[in-house]
Formats: structure tokens, sequence, C-alpha cells
């Protein structure tokens, strides 16, 4: 019995492991072909593209139908179910990845979809339903910029492990830009103003000669500039079924206004 190694996306291009159901779904119908035995999935420790391993009897299948093979089955599945890997620009944190992920679930034909903070972005969809450009609209809706419509599987792996190894979103939050005012650093200047703004009303309150509805306009300025982010992506959260520590931080803080 030999063997054949096939990186995943020389076959299902933009498909990076086999999370994906069509990679098992590509092995169920290989399987059935004269000649093989087994088709499992395989990580090499020198690739961070797993392969698709293919056990054969060379006797009654050659190395070059079974390429042939596998690249017919890829392509039929290709044609009905769409795959991307695409990166953005613009998240900041993995709230916010959950809340995008959340919002493109909701497309229609969407099948599956993950939003990693560290910018990229995977989804599986029916081709029937969906067009790649719905999809890219979505992602522009959300204020998200689009450096790439295609990553290679590859890097998109190497971005999720880094991702993983950090355990942290400072890289997202260093390297992406933000879609709001002031770009990248719309949150921060925000939360610059809300400290001023605070500090003011606070400075104010004690100035006999000024009216007391000054400093609460100025407090008010501060509840807002502050928190503005927080409010929008908890709220986003909870009108999908989610809930967030924000959502609970929000209303004791209007409580206590």
């Amino acid at each position: 019995m030999k063997k054949l190694r096939i990186e995943i996306p020389l076959i299902l291009p933009e498909v990076p492991d086999d999370k994906d159901a069509c990679v098992h779904n590509f092995i169920e119908l290989f399987e059935d072909h004269k000649g093989i035995d087994k088709v499992h999935v395989m990580q090499l420790a020198d690739s961070d593209v797993p392969h698709l391993c293919f056990h054969y009897n060379s006797s009654e299948i050659s190395i070059s139908q079974i390429r042939l093979i596998a690249e017919q089955i890829g392509s039929s599945i290709s044609e009905k179910i769409g795959h991307k890997l695409i990166e953005v620009r613009g998240i900041r944190h993995p709230r916010q990845a959950r809340n995008i992920e959340l919002k493109l679930k909701e497309l229609p034909g969407m099948i599956e979809v993950s939003v990693s903070a560290s910018g990229m972005i995977r989804a599986e969809y029916e081709r029937l339903k969906l067009e790649e450009t719905d999809l890219l609209e979505a992602l522009r809706k959300e204020g998200l910029s689009i450096p790439s419509k295609s990553v290679d599987a590859k890097r998109y792996l190497q971005a999720l492990k880094g991702e993983l190894i950090e355990k942290t979103d400072k890289v997202s939050a260093h390297e992406h830009s933000h879609g709001g005012v002031f770009g990248e650093q719309t949150e921060l200047i925000f939360s610059i103003i809300s400290g001023v703004l605070l500090a003011i009303g606070f400075a104010i309150s004690f100035i006999a000669a000024v009216p007391s509805w000054i400093s609460i306009v100025f407090y008010v300025g501060s509840y807002f500039f502050g928190g503005l982010f927080t409010t929008k992506e908890a709220l986003e959260r909870v009108s999908k079924g989610g809930f967030e520590v924000d959502f609970l931080m929000m209303v004791a803080a209007i409580g206590a206004a």
C-alpha cells in the first residue's frame, strides 16, 4: 500500500484545514473509488498547512489518476460551496470580532464563518444564495477595510497561530485601522476627551459663580465619549442573544448617574 500527500488548499482553494465540513465530504466521496484504501488528514511537522493523505494500491490506481479525481471532486464541491479567507482591518478586540461574526452568520446562505481579532475572516457559504460581493459589502458596513480579499491558507493559519500564542489583541489594536472619525485613534481620542470633560466638570462644580447645570453638561459629555463604543457593542451583543459583562457595567453606570 502506497501513500500520496496533497495540501488541502490545493484541492479545495481557501480551505485551510479539516475544520471545514467540505473536507470530510471530499474524503467520503474519494474513498468510494477503486484502489483507494483510505483518505485522512495529517499534519506534517515541516508544514503549517494540513495535508490529505491517500492510501492507495498502485496496481489499481495511479498517482496521476488520484490527482485528477481529487481535482474533479474538489471542483464539484467548490461549484456549490464557496470558501473565502479574507483579511480586514478595523477590529479592535475579540469582543468586536464576536459581534461581527454574529452579524455575518445572519447573511442568507452563510454556512459557517469565523472572525478573528487578528483581522482574519474565514467564511463558508452557498453560492446560489450568497455572493462574494455581498460578503465584502457586509464587512464594509461594519467599518472594516479589506486589504486582501483572498488570503493564502498558510498565512491565514500563521496569523491564527500567532494570535493564540500572544493571547492578547494588542497586535490587532496597533496594526489594524479603526473605522471611526479619527481612524485607528478614534477610541483612544474619545477616552481622552471623556477624561478631560470629567475633569472640567468636576473642577467647575466647586466654583460658586458657575451654575450647577454647566458641570452636569460636562459630566454628560464625559459619559457619552467614554461609553459610546462600550454601549454600542454591548447592545449589539444583547440584541443577538449574547451577553457581555459590559452590559452590566453600562446598566450600573446609568444607575449611578
